[in-house]
């Protein structure tokens, strides 16, 4: 009998390291993540057209010519900050991008220009 309660011991604990290493976990994604716009109108626009929504994923963002990607975003006081390689009508640059979100606001500063660019979240 001692070693079936050992037995059940040693499932128990590997069931409880299991459950708790993330494995099965899913993530929710950054705020960031989904369609924003400057416009209601831009909300329903075709994303291949000018005055199109900017969709954000988790490691790039695009709007119509413009496309963004990075390794690599991290999370400082209020903002996320990445390192993007950026095209825009055929021409490359790199730049640092600021994403600021507070509910359905967004706010996205580009650190070259210091530009920021207002959207409200598509629904």
């Amino acid at each position: 009998m001692g070693n079936i309660r050992i037995s059940a011991l040693a499932v128990a604990a590997a069931c409880c390291a299991l459950a708790g290493s993330g494995a099965a976990k899913t993530t929710k994604p950054p705020a960031y993540v989904g369609t924003w716009a400057t416009s209601l109108t831009e909300c329903k626009a075709a994303t291949d057209k000018q005055g199109a929504p900017a969709v954000f994923g988790e490691k790039e963002f695009t709007q119509f010519d413009t496309h963004c990607s990075w390794d690599q975003i991290v999370w400082r006081r209020y903002a996320w900050h990445a390192r993007a390689s950026c095209t825009a009508a055929g021409n490359k640059q790199d730049d640092t991008l600021e994403i600021a979100v507070s509910g359905d606001a967004l706010a996205l500063t580009w650190d070259s220009s210091k530009a920021t660019i207002d959207y409200a979240r598509c629904k």
